[in-house]
């Protein structure tokens, strides 16, 4: 279920980029659909509080060190949206090329790092639970 409102929000998010050069598109896409994972692992470990904290900033700040696999959805959602949303500025005020790649490099980056971290703890996307005998970790560095 959790993977589904992921995926939902990334539709949503990219929904309105027709009018954007199929460079950008792909890049957004890229972007929408690692954010999508990154969510859905901090859902899942939001599932075991016991032995996973959210320590990314700012999320660990706004919704908290152990948020609810809801809140864990809503803020990938809310940073999908201003993703998004940012991506669409730049189209619409014809910021220069290299500055638009610049954006979606450094933040498809970002969200990779997460998605191998989180990964690396056993934050996978079929479940929440480290490899047995594996030690609880922070859910982000």
């Amino acid at each position: 279920m959790t993977a589904r409102i992921a995926i939902a929000v990334c539709a949503l998010a990219v929904s309105g980029c027709a009018q954007w050069s199929a460079e950008t598109r792909g890049e957004e896409y890229v972007y929408q659909l690692v954010s999508a994972v990154d969510a859905v692992q901090s859902a899942r470990g939001a599932r075991d509080p016991a032995c996973y904290t959210e320590s990314a900033q700012p999320a660990a700040v706004l919704i908290g060190g152990h948020p609810s696999p809801a809140a864990a959805i809503a803020w990938g959602a809310a940073r999908a949206g201003v993703h998004a949303a940012v991506t669409g500025i730049l189209d619409a005020e014809d910021a220069d090329a290299w500055v638009q790649r610049i954006w979606q490099f450094v933040t498809i980056a970002d969200e990779s790092y997460y998605v191998h971290y989180n990964w690396s703890i056993g934050l996978h996307f079929g479940g929440a639970r480290a490899p047995a005998g594996a030690p609880c970790r922070q859910a982000s560095p």
